[in-house]
């Protein structure tokens, strides 16, 4: 399970009054699904995504493990992802 976000600076927890808000869980599945369909080393239509208070959830089949962390990695980058929990298997 990787830690989330896109390098925003390390605060964990205290309130930041920098005015923007965190994305919904459904905003955040959009953004994930959306990123892996945009890149061909992933094939979308295997992985399915959940989002919990900004805690990706990826279940499904990679035909690679190259796909299989790609998918997490495209995942962590997405904006308001605090953790991936990576449940995708490879098909050999």
């Amino acid at each position: 399970m990787l830690g989330g976000g896109s390098g925003s600076g390390g605060s964990s927890g205290g309130s930041q009054s920098s005015g923007t808000s965190q994305p919904s869980d459904v905003a955040i599945m959009g953004m994930v699904r959306e990123a892996l369909s945009a890149d061909s080393r992933v094939s979308r239509s295997a992985i399915s995504v959940s989002c919990t208070k900004g805690m990706v959830q990826l279940a499904g089949t990679a035909s690679s493990y190259e796909a299989r962390e790609t998918a997490e990695k495209l995942a962590v980058a997405v904006d308001g992802v605090r953790g991936v929990d990576n449940r995708i298997t490879v098909n050999n």
